[in-house]
């Protein structure tokens, strides 16, 4: 890839770093919403790594 394709790239992720391992990720800007409570970690230290962006929100009855 080169520099330029990159740097375009890298302007539309939002830097995050787990509580647990603290090694830092990178979500893409606009998939996080108000609703989402947490990504989790995708190295998988954690409950939610392998379902990173998969929380189902049910309304309460």
């Amino acid at each position: 890839m080169t520099e330029n394709k990159l740097s375009e790239k890298s302007e539309l992720l939002t830097e995050y770093k787990c509580r647990i391992c603290q090694r830092k990720f990178y979500i893409v800007v606009g998939t996080r919403t108000k609703w989402d409570i947490d990504f989790g970690c995708p190295y998988g230290c954690d409950d939610n790594g392998k379902e990173i962006r998969r929380v189902n929100i049910k309304e309460a009855k």
